[in-house]
């Protein structure tokens, strides 16, 4: 029964939308022969149209247009008036529905019609009839009010106030991580006697600081987790209606709807539902209709080829971001090396973040290779966690200096976010990078040592918000010592500057082959990683 009330709901609207499309075709062909007046009736849907969406505001301003546009006609200012009056008295009465407002409109024409103009409702009788018919068939989601569309959301508690089961869960395991960093740091350890007892100890001693700081690091990054919980609100009472009314007209049944924003007004929609009558929808048109209906761009999660079918699937949809990100590489191998010893990645994550990681491995060749991979997919892992960039490298850092086969890396990472197009740039040990505006050239470099070479590091980082157009060049140290001259960094950057393509992939073929070009032969690995970033 439900079923066949809700296909009822459907038609309905449909129809309603038919029948006020047949009217305006019809009016416009037959406008000579019709007992009412066509525009008088557009006007009046119109101020009644605007009156419940928009409020009374919003249709006093048309019915004064309205009003203006009439008095040049037939010279009368009275019209003005009637029209203000009418669009007040709907919009007042909109918070009691759609009826409310009809109401509302009637009975100030009923009233000006006895009052002050007798001849309103014996000349404009079919007029307001027609007007009103056509505002109430039109479907409920085409006449929502404003404020019922938008999603308006409040700021949500601060950290302090968040006592859900999951942020306590989440503070104790926060606590028992500082307390295990404070027992690394506090166990003695009696002193030794002798060369061999002394290095493992030694030896000892730093593997424990190392576990101590890793324990601080997952409290830090419970912590953060913990706050990002706190800061993020529940919206989804208002966008449910809305999105279940647009569900049901694709024959989808929604067994649950979840929607959260965060700090930065990033919406996650999580839906569980199922198609009806056999039939297959893509995830892709799910997100292009739920992003018309709540007024946000959203786009599936992950992979976009999925579908819902008639077994009951959970989907995820994300607030599309304004930028997108294409990437271009260019490499060359050092002379008589069978591999490059360098290693790259660009990765889309969840989010609207995009990982852009380049590592030189010490060397050229397999060794080297596997080294520079293993520190890239660590890397990838960590942050796609939740850790923070600068974190990440600390943490490689230690895992590397604890393992006496891997010798030292210099890693480049950069983490750029879509939807504001702040990027975090963080080195270590790692060749410039430029970053190019128009015909300007921002430089970031890099004092701190490669990894792997001290117990404790702590890697440079910056922040540089990205704009339309901009492109980001990063490089190895290969690139930078083929070119000739003290002032490399100078010679290569003037390069950069005066390329005028916007194409990352053949801006690093160029930036390659100028490399190249410096010297005839080629003495280390080289590898140029360019991204660019547009508006949507």
């Amino acid at each position: 029964m439900k079923q066949w009330k809700e296909k009822l709901a459907v038609w309905g609207k449909w129809v309603g939308m038919t029948g006020v499309a047949v009217w305006i075709i019809f009016s416009m062909f037959d406008s000579k022969n019709a007992a009412y007046s066509t525009i008088e009736v557009i006007v009046l849907f119109c101020i009644l149209f605007f009156a419940y969406r928009y409020g009374p505001g919003t249709a006093t301003i048309c019915a004064a247009a309205c009003g203006i546009c009439a008095a040049f006609i037939t010279g009368q200012l009275e019209s003005e008036a009637i029209l203000v009056i009418l669009g007040l008295m709907a919009g007042t009465f909109r918070m009691i529905g759609k009826i409310g407002s009809i109401i509302g409109f009637i009975t100030a024409a009923v009233g000006i019609g006895i009052v002050y103009v007798p001849d309103l409702l014996k000349d404009s009788w079919i007029e307001l009839g027609i007007s009103v018919v056509m505002f109430g068939i039109l479907p409920k989601y085409l006449t929502m009010p404003e404020e019922k569309r938008q999603t308006v959301v409040t700021v949500a508690p601060p950290m302090n106030d968040f006592d859900g089961s999951i942020g306590i869960r989440i503070r104790k395991i926060e606590e028992a991580f500082l307390e295990l960093s404070k027992l690394f740091a506090k166990f003695d350890i009696e002193p030794a006697s002798g060369e061999a007892e002394i290095f493992w100890r030694c030896r000892y001693m730093e593997n424990r600081m190392v576990f101590g700081e890793q324990m601080m690091e997952l409290a830090e990054m419970m912590r953060s987790f913990r706050e990002e919980i706190g800061r993020s609100a529940d919206i989804t009472m208002q966008v449910d209606q809305m999105i279940r009314e647009r569900l049901r007209e694709m024959n989808l049944k929604v067994e649950r709807i979840a929607m959260i924003e965060n700090e930065n007004k990033r919406s996650e929609l999580m839906i569980t539902l199922c198609a009806e009558s056999g039939q297959t929808v893509t995830i892709k048109e799910i997100a292009q209709q739920l992003s018309w209906a709540i007024g946000r761009r959203l786009k599936p999660q992950g992979d976009s080829a999925g579908a819902v079918g008639v077994q009951t699937k959970t989907i995820r949809l994300e607030e599309e971001p304004q930028f997108q990100m294409l990437y271009g590489v260019a490499r060359t191998i050092k002379d008589d090396s069978e591999c490059s010893g360098d290693s790259f990645s660009f990765q889309e994550m969840q989010g609207g973040k995009v990982l852009m990681s380049l590592c030189d491995g010490m060397g050229s060749g397999q060794q080297a290779f596997e080294e520079s991979r293993k520190a890239i997919e660590l890397t990838e892992q960590l942050i796609e966690a939740g850790f923070h960039p600068q974190t990440v490298l600390r943490l490689v850092n230690q895992a590397f200096v604890m393992n006496d086969n891997f010798h030292p890396i210099a890693i480049d990472v950069a983490l750029a976010d879509l939807h504001t197009g702040l990027c975090d740039f963080t080195k270590s040990g790692a060749a410039v990078t430029f970053i190019r505006h128009g015909e300007q050239i921002e430089v970031l470099q890099s004092e701190t040592l490669p990894i792997g070479i001290l117990q404790e590091t702590l890697p440079m980082e910056s922040l540089y918000r990205l704009k339309d157009g901009d492109l980001v060049i990063m490089m190895t140290d290969g690139v930078l010592e083929a070119i000739q001259g003290n002032q490399k960094e100078d010679v290569l950057k003037e390069f950069c500057r005066m390329q005028k393509g916007k194409n990352p992939q053949e801006i690093a073929d160029k930036v390659l082959e100028f490399a190249c070009g410096q010297d005839s032969e080629t003495k280390d690995d080289m590898t140029v990683l360019v991204a660019g970033i547009w508006k949507k």
